[in-house]
């Protein structure tokens, strides 16, 4: 069974390209079979987050409203944290705080998951004693982070 590692991270100012694309990259360092990374990205390539933080639904998402609505993100996200085995959390460059990657480490915390934090050493919106001291490491790079986690979970 692989590992499942929920990608969080924020949103919040950003495009739906440039929120994916370090999304993109960890796929490269934790492949399949091994892993199965979940996005809270998936089925959403309709969204704009923009600079506003309020999701602009497009075409794409026109067959699944219930995705783009505030409960649909809430409760899956929610659920994803959940089923997941680890959080891989990148703040690397954020622009602003984002309430929901607070909300995903929070529930991590709670329900006893481990997260790796990957964020600068300093001067991210971030940096905040319940993020922080919450992690179960923090790293400064998303290769780092990806590499934890593969010595976390062993040979697979």
């Amino acid at each position: 069974m692989p590992a499942r590692v929920y990608l969080c991270g924020p949103m919040t100012g950003l495009s739906v390209k440039s929120a994916n694309e370090w999304r993109v990259a960890a796929r490269a360092h934790l492949p399949p079979p091994d892993f199965e990374l979940i996005s809270p990205l998936r089925g959403k390539t309709g969204i704009d987050y923009g600079t506003s933080g309020i999701p602009c639904v497009g075409k794409a998402l026109e067959a699944y409203p219930a995705l783009s609505q505030a409960p649909g993100i809430f409760g899956r996200d929610r659920f994803d944290v959940q089923r997941s085995d680890v959080l891989l959390a990148n703040f690397l460059g954020a622009p602003r705080v984002s309430i929901g990657s607070c909300f995903e480490l929070a529930w991590a915390s709670l329900l006893q998951k481990p997260y790796i934090l990957v964020m600068e050493p300093e001067g991210n919106p971030h940096d905040h004693v319940f993020v922080t001291q919450t992690a179960t490491y923090r790293v400064a790079s998303l290769e780092e982070g990806c590499a934890l986690i593969k010595t976390m979970f062993g040979d697979r």
